[in-house]
Parts: structure tokens; C-alpha cells; sequence
């Protein structure tokens, strides 16, 4: 028996039996039904299980990468503690040569034996070479690679059952929603005239499943990932948003969701006019007021004041130096093209505009600021990346200093601060919950399954806290009756995300944790 549409109509008719991990019924093509996922003797299937990145980050410079990710011995590894399914993460790239499907082929030589399902994922689309990569937006041939890249997938596995479904692009973040459906429907179509027997993962084009829209296919999983409150999953994480995510909250606990203004140091020294070589310019004394947490530098300038390039900032802080992050504006931000490490530019009303200027005091990067009427400021800060920020507390006294070239100024430059407050929330199961409440709604209504493709912890400072982080997200996804994929089974370095670190240093505990949850507790 193979899933059509009128045969997944009738398939409520079996759905009594479940089955987590069940070796027999793995061979046996899944399909939709209602909320569940169902094999073809209409027993219901929830997939709980890993994903295999497969070092998709290292593919452009070592082509051998993903092959050296995992071995037969690691999904035997996987099975013996539950595990019955494995999003396998894939970059577009190794598909250029015939290395994409060498490794599908390998893990389905060892998950099948094992009754083990995979979960094809596209890590990385096209024109792409990282995951935050969204140049297919703007590429009207990027966008047809990806469709016949899976067309080619889809001829290719259309009758193995060891293939629970196809993820058709991870984590996409269109510009515009609507971008993303009319992609997704394409895809599915191309999908559709080559394989109408596996499940299409469709994920949600946001966070936490917001913007998830029913597709015209009854062969549909739908799919959002979880790293809630982003503070605990990403704790000392430097690379999202460009700056480091804080270090100092604990799950279970009050953890800072975000950051509110509360004013700026107005009464600061002003440079009214013109310099063509660099100087150096110093704020004065800064007393900071009642209501503040946390300052951030501020570089500013107003009025008619030509092009302005700031270098070289730097903060004391009751008369010791601080470090600031990208003082020197050298590293340039891999997420923004052209826009500095950790700097924000805000402009107000009128002409300004902020750039990263090639020409500085030392090294090769400075902030500028170009206008002629209005206003405009470089600033560290963005949401609850606490990182670049400094935490104060009222009475501390502060002063920022710089160096400033602004040969055509005819207004006021300023170096200072904003001065802003954290906004925090008590974290426990119950906010876990409540924070994917919406969807689960959405999907109860829609009578539709969900799959949660990824949720896990750095381990930060305090490893308690990502394994009670960690066990609750399970405690609900199970208790919701969700499917899910645990982030992730290997990281080559110091300990991460992964199950295994170092590639080969096993987190026991974690482990132990995973296999209560494989096993339902």
C-alpha cells in the first residue's frame, strides 16, 4: 500500500494504535492523519529524534566533512537509547557533485536495518554557504535550483519508506511572508508530480510557528523550532545578531526577554566645529541616573555637520577601562553586509545615513555618519543582546572618548550614552507551554501534526540549567504529543549543543535525559 490523497481521507479509520519505536513497522511508509503520523497498517508513528548536521558548515572547505560526522556505529548508538528518526541536515552544495546522495544512501544503509526513519532537511539553499544565508530571495535562479534539486531527491527516494519526509528549507526568514508560501507551494507542486507518497515538512517562516498557513495537501507536517528564552538555549553564543548573548540567567528562573529605552546623556561636550585631521574627543563626566541598568555608547551627530567617522571608542567606568566591543571597528558583521560588528545605525528625522567608512585613525574600519540636517547615531545595542552593553547602576560615573575626523562639520558631534532597562520574565514549564500555546491551538484547529525540527541548550556557565531546560521542553513536547528533533548529536570542539563534544566525548547526563524522553519518561 502506498499514501494517495483519498487513501490518507479514510486513514482515521486505523489511527488506534501507537508506536514510538517500533523496528517492525519502520520499513512501512508513513503518512498524515488528522494530528498524527501513521504507518501504513494505520498505526500511529511519533517521530522523537536527533539532528545529524552533518558539519554542513564545513562542506565548502572540507567536501569530506559530512562523512566524517557520524558512522554505523553512531546510529546503532542512537537506536539502542530510542531514537527512531534523524532530520539529516543537508547543504545544496554537496548536490553539485554526486556527495549529497553518497550520504542519504549511507544512512539509509544503516537506519533501515535499524528502524530508524530520516527526515531529509535543506540546511543550506541555494545561492547560499551559511544557514542565515537568504540571498535565494532576491534570485529568481536560486529559487529554480531549489525546486529541481528536490525534484532530483524526490525521483530519486520516492519509493523508500525508510524516508519519513522531505524538510524543504530550514528556517526560512523571507523578507515577506507571503515570499515564503508562494516558494513552498511551488515546491510542493514539483515535489508532487514525482512523489505523492512521503510527507512534506513545512516550516514556519518565523519563530516559534507564527505565520504557519494550511497548504493544500493532506501529506503535510507542519514545523516551527525552539530555542526559547533565546538567553538560556544561547547562552555565551557570540554569533547570532553579532554580538554575545549574556551569560548570567539560569533556567528555571527570571531571565532578561529584552531592553527598553530610558533616555541619553544630553549634557555632554559638543564639537561645533570642523576638524580635518583626527582628534581625540572626550564626553565629560556622565552620572548615571536613577532607572538605568545598562548603557550603550553612542556616537551622534546633527545637524549640518558633512561626514563625520568616529575610531577608536573607549569607556571608563569609575575611573577603570572597560573593554568595548569592536572599540576599534575592525570586524565587520557576517549577517549585515558592510555594516560593523555589534554597531546599530538609528537615524531621526532628515538626511542621515551611517556606513562603515574606509578611511581611519588606525586599521581599516570606522563608524560614519553623513547628513546635512536631522540627526543620526551609531549605538551598541540590539534587543537582549546584553553583550556590548555595560551594566550600571545609578551614581557609577562614566566617560566616553574617542577619536573624530569631520572636516566639513558645521553642527554638533557628541560621544555619549543611552541609557536603557532590561525587560525580564520568570521562566518555568508553564511559560514553556504557554509560549507555543498559539500553535498548538492553530494545529488543533487546523487538525493538522506539528513537528518541532529543533529545540536545545548551549551549555553556557551553568549546565544545570540547560539540562532542566532541556528535560522540560521534552515533558512538553511529549506531553502535547509532538514530534520532535533534539539540536544536535555531534560538535567537533568544546562543548555546545551537542550530545557528543570534542566528536567524542559523550554528555552522559543529557544522554540519560534523552533516552527518559525516546522512552517517554
Amino acid at each position: 500500500m502506498r499514501f494517495s490523497y483519498p487513501l490518507l481521507t479514510l486513514c482515521m479509520l486505523f489511527c488506534t494504535v501507537q508506536v514510538d519505536a517500533d523496528i517492525s513497522a519502520a520499513t512501512s511508509m508513513l503518512g498524515v492523519c488528522g494530528r498524527s503520523i501513521v504507518n501504513e497498517e494505520g498505526q500511529e508513528v511519533v517521530l522523537r529524534g536527533m539532528n545529524m548536521d552533518c558539519y554542513y558548515y564545513l562542506y565548502d572547505s572540507d567536501p569530506e566533512a559530512p562523512f566524517d560526522y557520524a558512522s554505523e556505529e553512531d546510529i546503532e548508538y542512537l537506536a539502542g537509547i530510542g531514537c527512531n528518526s534523524l532530520r539529516l541536515c543537508l547543504n545544496w552544495k554537496m548536490f553539485e557533485t554526486d556527495a549529497g546522495f553518497r550520504l542519504i544512501d549511507d544512512y539509509l544503509s544503516w537506519c533501515e536495518p535499524l528502524g530508524i526513519y530520516i527526515i531529509l532537511d535543506m540546511h543550506i539553499v541555494p545561492p547560499g554557504a551559511r544557514a542565515s544565508d537568504m540571498g535565494i530571495w532576491s534570485s529568481a535562479h536560486a529559487r529554480d535550483q531549489l525546486c529541481e534539486l528536490w525534484r532530483s531527491i524526490a525521483v530519486r527516494y520516492a519509493d523508500r519508506s525508510c524516508i519519513a519526509g522531505y524538510d524543504l528549507f530550514n528556517e526560512p526568514s523571507p523578507p515577506e511572508v507571503q515570499q515564503w508560501w508562494d516558494l513552498a507551494h511551488r515546491i510542493n507542486g514539483v515535489i508532487r508530480e514525482v512523489d505523492t507518497n512521503h510527507i512534506l515538512f513545512i516550516e514556519s517562516p518565523s519563530w516559534n510557528g507564527a505565520g504557519l498557513r494550511i497548504m493544500d495537501d493532506p501529506n503535510v507536517v507542519y514545523s516551527f523550532h525552539s530555542y526559547e528564552p533565546f538567553v538560556i538555549s544561547h547562552a555565551t553564543a557570540s554569533w547570532p545578531g553579532d554580538s554575545p548573548v549574556p551569560d548570567e540567567y539560569s533556567y528555571p528562573g527570571t531571565v532578561i526577554t529584552g531592553m527598553q529605552w530610558v533616555g541619553w546623556s544630553s549634557d555632554v561636550a559638543r564639537l561645533d566645529t570642523s576638524t580635518r585631521d583626527w582628534i581625540h574627543w572626550e564626553s565629560g563626566l556622565i552620572t548615571i541616573p536613577r532607572g538605568v541598568e545598562w548603557v550603550s555608547l553612542k556616537a551622534n551627530a546633527c545637524g549640518d555637520v558633512g561626514c563625520v567617522l568616529f575610531d577608536e571608542l573607549r569607556l571608563q567606568q569609575n575611573g577603570t577601562e572597560q573593554e568595548v566591543v569592536n572599540w576599534n571597528i575592525e570586524e565587520t558583521s557576517y549577517r549585515r553586509a558592510g555594516q560593523p560588528t555589534s554597531w546599530y545605525f538609528y537615524h531621526g528625522e532628515g538626511d542621515f545615513s551611517g556606513t562603515l567608512g574606509d578611511n581611519s585613525f588606525s586599521g581599516t574600519g570606522s563608524l560614519e555618519i553623513t547628513g546635512s540636517s536631522g540627526s543620526g547615531s551609531w549605538i551598541q545595542t540590539r534587543s537582549f543582546y546584553t553583550g556590548p552593553l555595560f551594566r550600571v547602576q545609578p551614581g557609577d560615573m562614566l566617560v566616553v572618548s574617542g577619536m573624530i575626523s569631520a572636516p566639513e562639520n558645521k553642527g554638533e558631534i557628541t560621544l555619549g550614552l543611552d541609557y536603557l532597562r532590561g525587560n525580564y520574565k520568570d521562566y518555568d514549564i508553564d511559560r514553556l507551554k504557554g509560549g507555543i500555546q498559539d500553535v498548538l491551538d492553530w494545529a488543533d484547529n487546523c487538525d493538522v501534526p506539528l513537528y518541532i525540527g529543533e529545540f536545545g541548550a548551549l551549555p553556557g556557565s551553568d549546565p544545570e540549567s540547560r539540562y532542566n531546560f532541556v528535560t522540560d521542553w521534552l515533558r512538553v513536547m511529549n506531553a502535547e504529543g509532538l514530534h520532535w528533533a533534539f539540536w544536535t548529536y555531534r560538535n567537533p570542539g568544546a562543548q555546545a549543543f551537542g550530545l557528543w563534544h570534542q566528536s567524542s566525548i559523550l554528555d552522559e547526563r543529557l544522554a540519560d535525559i534523552l533516552s527518559a524522553a525516546y522512552g517517554v519518561y
